[in-house]
């Protein structure tokens, strides 16, 4: 590519889901977070995203995909860090 042109950058959203069903226990739901946290680190600020937890039941963090603002990332990396098998987060943004 030419020095003068610029490549561009599209726009991703990216939807991260985990199971935190109680098969998840121990090293597997530490394996999840730690993943979740990289893509959550790779995310641009043009970027758009989302979490979802699910057992027997499905909770997002936020109602619809959000912009990867630093403030919206640091609070999807508070969120990932208190998911636990067995159970889904007790709070979210809805």
């Amino acid at each position: 590519m030419p020095p003068q042109q610029k490549a561009l950058t599209m726009t991703r959203e990216l939807i991260l889901v985990i199971d935190t069903s109680g098969s998840m226990g121990g090293a597997s739901i530490r394996q999840a977070r730690t993943v979740l946290d990289m893509a959550l680190a790779q995310l641009r600020p043009q970027d758009r995203f989302n979490v979802i937890a699910f057992n027997s039941n499905m909770r997002m963090l936020h109602p619809q995909a959000v912009t990867a603002t630093p403030a919206a990332v640091h609070e999807a990396h508070d969120w990932v860090s208190n998911l636990r098998a067995g159970r889904v987060p007790r709070w979210s943004r809805r």
